[in-house]
């Protein structure tokens, strides 16, 4: 499959990173607690742990954690993970950067541009930075997400319909390369393909094209480089 000029304005700019921290995505999503922004609760702390890289990562913690039900997370790194929705008894003076959530589970936060899609309980975000799959990836990694995996007809189906009515028409990186053994295609939670949506002749690159993308029009899948196409201003 050739990349036509016309096409690469957007193509594989774009892609979607999912928030994770068992295979599935199967979380729920976190609220944030305004009221206790700024303020160090020191009070009903099951553990806190420094050097946590991200907010969404100290989710994940939570997930882990038995009884968690609500976390802060401060710009230090610093990740404190609570039984109950935050008390009243907080510790002050102010602590500049301490944001707060509480949630039955874990983990999709919404006031940072992610969506949570109900149906399929999953998390993901569009992001417009890198073409290259490594950059995609890290991008991802440092939000403590991973590609999107749309291993079901729903998950594809939702995340499709989501596209088409959010964001512009174009293809989007998936989670699903074969740069491991070329005619493979595997996940990135390292799961062979079970349910696909390829265009019809797809995947037909070899190995010049070695990763997936999805049209926000159609759902359906092509095989694409994974360096992509040059921009047009």
């Amino acid at each position: 499959m050739q990349c036509p000029s016309s096409r690469c304005m957007r193509l594989l700019a774009v892609f979607l990173c999912c928030i994770s921290s068992t295979l599935s995505c199967e979380l729920s999503y976190w609220v944030r607690n305004f009221v206790f922004d700024d303020v160090t609760i020191n009070t009903h702390v099951i553990s806190s742990a420094s050097d946590v890289t991200t907010v969404f990562y100290c989710a994940m913690k939570c997930k882990e954690t038995p009884f968690c039900g609500s976390i802060s997370y401060n710009d230090d790194g610093t990740c404190r993970l609570y039984p109950v929705v935050f008390p009243n008894d907080a510790t002050f003076p102010h602590s500049p950067g301490w944001r707060h959530f509480f949630s039955p589970t874990a983990g999709c936060i919404l006031e940072q541009g992610y969506v949570w899609l109900n149906r399929i309980n999953l998390c993901i975000k569009v992001l417009i930075e890198k073409e290259v799959l490594s950059d995609v990836r890290n991008s991802c990694s440092q939000l403590g997400a991973r590609l999107v995996v749309l291993d079901t007809k729903e998950k594809n189906t939702d995340v499709g319909e989501y596209l088409k009515a959010n964001v512009d028409e174009g293809m989007y990186f998936i989670g699903l390369t074969d740069v491991q053994q070329e005619g493979r295609f595997v996940w990135e939670n390292g799961k062979d393909v079970g349910f696909s949506n390829w265009v019809r002749g797809e995947p037909n690159g070899g190995t010049r094209e070695n990763c997936a993308v999805i049209s926000s029009i159609t759902y359906q899948w092509k095989d694409y480089p994974c360096r992509g196409c040059n921009f047009i201003s």
